[in-house]
Protein backbone atom coordinates (compact mmCIF):
# COMPACT_ATOMS: atom_id res chain seq x y z
CA UNK A 1 0.00 0.00 0.00
CA UNK A 2 2.86 2.69 0.86
CA UNK A 3 4.43 1.62 -2.33
CA UNK A 4 1.64 2.48 -4.30
CA UNK A 5 1.07 6.04 -2.52
CA UNK A 6 4.99 6.62 -3.31
CA UNK A 7 4.13 5.94 -6.57
CA UNK A 8 1.16 7.78 -7.10
CA UNK A 9 2.63 11.02 -4.90
CA UNK A 10 5.67 10.88 -7.26
CA UNK A 11 4.04 10.48 -10.84
CA UNK A 12 0.73 12.30 -10.78
CA UNK A 13 1.91 15.19 -7.68
CA UNK A 14 6.01 15.20 -8.47
CA UNK A 15 6.83 14.77 -11.65
CA UNK A 16 9.92 16.31 -11.55
CA UNK A 17 10.46 15.02 -7.99
CA UNK A 18 12.60 11.78 -8.63
CA UNK A 19 13.96 11.41 -5.01
CA UNK A 20 10.97 9.60 -3.57
CA UNK A 21 11.34 6.63 -6.27
CA UNK A 22 15.20 7.03 -5.73
CA UNK A 23 14.67 6.16 -2.39
CA UNK A 24 12.00 3.85 -2.47
CA UNK A 25 14.04 1.96 -5.15
CA UNK A 26 17.27 1.81 -2.97
CA UNK A 27 15.45 0.67 0.01
CA UNK A 28 14.51 -2.03 -1.93
CA UNK A 29 17.62 -3.22 -3.33
CA UNK A 30 19.94 -2.90 -0.34
CA UNK A 31 17.53 -3.12 2.54
CA UNK A 32 14.68 -5.59 1.26
CA UNK A 33 17.24 -7.46 -1.35
CA UNK A 34 13.50 -6.90 -3.66
CA UNK A 35 15.36 -6.53 -6.89
CA UNK A 36 12.00 -6.31 -9.71
CA UNK A 37 11.05 -3.83 -7.19
CA UNK A 38 14.59 -1.74 -7.26
CA UNK A 39 14.74 -2.12 -10.91
CA UNK A 40 11.19 -0.41 -11.22
CA UNK A 41 11.67 2.05 -9.08
CA UNK A 42 15.43 2.94 -10.23
CA UNK A 43 13.98 3.30 -13.58
CA UNK A 44 10.83 5.67 -12.13
CA UNK A 45 13.45 7.69 -10.90
CA UNK A 46 15.76 7.63 -14.07
CA UNK A 47 12.68 8.62 -16.35
CA UNK A 48 11.48 11.44 -13.57
CA UNK A 49 15.41 13.11 -13.18
CA UNK A 50 15.93 15.87 -14.83
CA UNK A 51 19.37 15.59 -14.72
CA UNK A 52 20.90 13.40 -17.94
CA UNK A 53 24.17 12.69 -16.25
CA UNK A 54 22.45 11.42 -13.02
CA UNK A 55 19.31 9.72 -14.78
CA UNK A 56 21.87 7.75 -16.74
CA UNK A 57 23.44 6.75 -13.02
CA UNK A 58 19.99 5.31 -12.13
CA UNK A 59 19.82 3.48 -15.55
CA UNK A 60 23.07 1.86 -14.06
CA UNK A 61 21.14 0.85 -10.80
CA UNK A 62 18.34 -0.26 -12.81
CA UNK A 63 20.28 -2.76 -14.39
CA UNK A 64 22.48 -3.80 -11.20
CA UNK A 65 18.49 -4.15 -10.03
CA UNK A 66 18.37 -6.82 -13.00
CA UNK A 67 21.46 -8.77 -13.16
CA UNK A 68 20.66 -9.41 -9.12
CA UNK A 69 17.28 -10.28 -9.82
CA UNK A 70 18.16 -13.13 -12.26
CA UNK A 71 17.53 -11.61 -15.48
CA UNK A 72 21.03 -10.92 -16.55
CA UNK A 73 20.16 -10.78 -20.58
CA UNK A 74 17.57 -8.38 -19.65
CA UNK A 75 20.38 -6.39 -17.91
CA UNK A 76 23.05 -6.70 -21.05
CA UNK A 77 20.13 -5.11 -23.38
CA UNK A 78 20.01 -2.29 -20.65
CA UNK A 79 23.66 -1.45 -20.51
CA UNK A 80 23.57 -1.76 -24.29
CA UNK A 81 20.98 0.71 -24.30
CA UNK A 82 22.57 3.09 -22.38
CA UNK A 83 25.77 2.92 -23.87
CA UNK A 84 24.06 3.34 -27.44
CA UNK A 85 21.94 6.24 -26.04
CA UNK A 86 24.70 8.39 -23.95
CA UNK A 87 26.12 11.39 -25.18
CA UNK A 88 28.39 11.49 -22.30
CA UNK A 89 31.96 10.85 -22.99
CA UNK A 90 32.90 9.96 -19.38
CA UNK A 91 29.70 7.35 -19.07
CA UNK A 92 30.72 5.77 -22.43
CA UNK A 93 34.25 5.06 -21.46
CA UNK A 94 32.80 3.47 -18.10
CA UNK A 95 30.74 0.96 -20.08
CA UNK A 96 32.87 0.57 -22.78
CA UNK A 97 35.41 -0.79 -19.91
CA UNK A 98 32.62 -2.36 -17.99
CA UNK A 99 30.06 -3.95 -20.94
CA UNK A 100 32.36 -6.71 -21.81
CA UNK A 101 33.45 -8.09 -18.06
CA UNK A 102 29.65 -8.22 -18.14
CA UNK A 103 29.12 -9.79 -21.04
CA UNK A 104 31.87 -12.74 -20.09
CA UNK A 105 29.83 -13.34 -16.45
CA UNK A 106 26.80 -13.64 -18.67
CA UNK A 107 28.56 -15.96 -20.74
CA UNK A 108 30.08 -17.84 -17.89
CA UNK A 109 26.40 -17.91 -16.51
CA UNK A 110 24.93 -19.39 -19.65
CA UNK A 111 27.61 -21.84 -20.01
CA UNK A 112 27.75 -23.04 -15.92
CA UNK A 113 23.98 -23.36 -16.56
CA UNK A 114 24.22 -25.42 -19.08
CA UNK A 115 26.60 -28.14 -17.11
CA UNK A 116 24.11 -28.30 -14.58
CA UNK A 117 21.64 -29.47 -16.76
CA UNK A 118 24.04 -31.64 -18.19
CA UNK A 119 24.25 -33.14 -14.38
CA UNK A 120 20.76 -33.50 -13.86
CA UNK A 121 20.34 -35.22 -17.14
CA UNK A 122 22.93 -37.79 -16.44
CA UNK A 123 23.34 -37.56 -13.15
CA UNK A 124 27.05 -37.02 -13.11
CA UNK A 125 29.34 -33.73 -14.30
CA UNK A 126 30.51 -33.54 -18.14
CA UNK A 127 34.34 -34.90 -18.38
CA UNK A 128 34.77 -32.47 -21.24
CA UNK A 129 33.05 -29.88 -23.54
CA UNK A 130 32.59 -32.51 -26.25
CA UNK A 131 29.96 -33.69 -23.78
CA UNK A 132 27.53 -30.62 -23.66
CA UNK A 133 27.92 -30.02 -27.56
CA UNK A 134 27.20 -33.82 -28.16
CA UNK A 135 23.96 -33.78 -26.45
CA UNK A 136 23.18 -30.85 -27.97
CA UNK A 137 23.26 -27.93 -24.72
CA UNK A 138 26.18 -26.09 -26.41
CA UNK A 139 26.60 -25.43 -30.28
CA UNK A 140 30.21 -24.47 -29.76
CA UNK A 141 32.06 -22.42 -26.53
CA UNK A 142 31.61 -19.41 -27.48
CA UNK A 143 34.95 -16.84 -27.74
CA UNK A 144 35.17 -14.75 -24.83
CA UNK A 145 35.12 -10.80 -24.85
CA UNK A 146 38.97 -10.71 -25.42
CA UNK A 147 39.32 -13.20 -28.15
CA UNK A 148 40.28 -15.78 -25.50
CA UNK A 149 38.48 -19.19 -25.14
CA UNK A 150 36.33 -20.62 -22.17
CA UNK A 151 37.63 -23.61 -20.77
CA UNK A 152 36.17 -26.29 -18.82
CA UNK A 153 37.43 -27.35 -15.84
CA UNK A 154 36.08 -31.12 -15.25
CA UNK A 155 38.25 -31.23 -11.57
CA UNK A 156 36.19 -27.58 -10.55
CA UNK A 157 32.50 -28.75 -12.80
CA UNK A 158 32.59 -25.34 -14.60
CA UNK A 159 33.79 -22.79 -17.57
CA UNK A 160 36.65 -20.73 -16.68
CA UNK A 161 37.21 -17.66 -18.68
CA UNK A 162 40.76 -16.52 -20.03
CA UNK A 163 40.86 -13.74 -17.52
CA UNK A 164 39.86 -15.65 -14.67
Amino acid sequence: REIEMIETITVRNLPHEYHLALWRGFNAFFFESDYPTAYRYFGLAAQLCPYPATAQVFKRLAARSLMASGQPQEAWRMLQDLYNSTQDPSLKKQLAEGLPQFQNKLLLLMLNKQVYTFFEMKKRYPNDIAELVDLGLIKTVPVDPWGGRYRYSAKDQKFVGTHE
